[in-house]
């Protein structure tokens, strides 16, 4: 149990208010996720031998953001460890199809490599506030992701940085070896990114954004069991009413064009 939001809802809790998710917290979340994924793919068995485990699965719905700024990376049921004989069977494509590697819709063996790749969908998706490969028909879907034309962040937001453009659309080519070789070696990317920039993003800035984008959802379903109401509970102690939204000065806000 994650008391907080998946990556997929606190982007839409910025949609619901209007706005664009601010690009930092994305890039630290996105930070995160590799890690988790690193030590996945550093994993040795219990002789030291090199055992990687490799998720597969790794989409929006499969990050949990904690209201204390932890990001978790769960749903490991579709991944396979090395050491294991394959659970692969003819015809069968493991993982959410949209989020899929280009080589994994050939089943290909799956990487490190497939899962930056996955990563990468990920973040274009929340940047960009839209599907990346999209389709009512499988088939479809997967013949779009073998192709891997992806439209540039510019086409969706301005205010992006150009070297966060970059990374994500290496994390997105469609031959393996044109990608980052590891998950380290694309957070290290975005971390040196952040450090080049002004503004918080660290674990203090993003609990407070999950506590706003819970209020936000909470707002936005208002026949639904409410979570916990943060936001208005601080809002009663400073004498302003509950019903009013209250953004964290900390928490940047991008309005949509």
């Amino acid at each position: 149990w994650v008391d907080g939001l998946t990556l997929s809802e606190w982007r839409q809790a910025y949609e619901v208010h209007g706005n664009h998710v601010p690009w930092n917290l994305t890039a630290a979340i996105g930070i995160e996720v590799l890690k988790a994924l690193h030590a996945a793919h550093e994993h040795e068995d219990e002789d030291g031998n090199p055992a990687p485990i490799f998720h597969r699965d790794v989409t929006p719905q499969n990050v949990m953001l904690s209201r204390c700024g932890v990001v978790k990376l769960t749903d490991f049921g579709l991944a396979r460890a090395m050491d294991r004989s394959s659970i692969t069977k003819p015809g069968f494509v493991k993982g959410k199809i949209s989020y899929l590697a280009p080589e994994l819709t050939y089943e290909a063996e799956p990487s490190a490599q497939t899962d930056v790749f996955s990563v990468g969908v990920v973040l274009w998706e929340v940047l960009a506030s839209q599907k990346l490969f999209k389709g009512e028909d499988p088939l479809k879907v997967v013949g779009t992701i073998r192709d891997t034309e992806v439209p540039d962040l510019w086409e969706f937001r301005d205010d992006l940085p150009g070297r966060l453009r970059e990374i994500v659309a290496r994390a997105l080519q469609r031959n393996p070896i044109e990608r980052y070789a590891s998950s380290r070696e694309m957070g290290r990317d975005l971390a040196a990114l952040l450090r080049s920039t002004e503004g918080a993003a660290d674990s203090q800035v993003i609990a407070q954004s999950v506590r706003w984008a819970r209020e936000q959802l909470a707002r936005s379903r208002p026949n639904e069991p409410a979570t916990k109401p943060f936001a208005a509970k601080e809002a009663l102690g400073k004498g302003v009413a509950a019903d009013e939204t209250i953004p964290d000065p900390s928490i940047p806000l991008i309005r949509k064009k």
